[in-house]
């Protein structure tokens, strides 16, 4: 886990105290970026930055505009919006029949 260190605590004289309220503000705002999870799907709905958010199925991310309203979103409207941006399948390579020589 990163924790990023502001300007408001000193690097080099952090106390025990100062560590762990580092720690829990960090675990609370990771709690806090999930909105919804579906877990038997493998799709979660999250806060990215500066406002926007994101739906994530395995390695598959899509933003979603500002304007979507991601409080009461339905697990159908989140497959909808991992559809649209669903990898697409690649035709297999063919191998060449050219020969090097060395």
């Amino acid at each position: 886990m990163f924790i990023n260190v502001n300007k408001k605590y000193d690097w080099d004289n952090l106390s025990d105290d100062d560590i762990v309220e580092l720690i829990e503000d960090k675990i609370q705002k990771e709690k806090d970026k999930l909105i919804h999870h579906w877990e038997e799907e493998g799709i979660r709905v999250e806060k990215a930055r500066w406002g926007r958010h994101n739906v994530i199925k395995g390695k598959v991310k899509v933003e979603l505009p500002k304007t979507v309203d991601v409080s009461d979103m339905t697990l159908e409207e989140a497959k909808a919006h991992i559809e649209t941006k669903a990898p697409k399948k690649k035709a297999p390579k063919k191998k060449s029949n050219q020969k090097t020589h060395y």
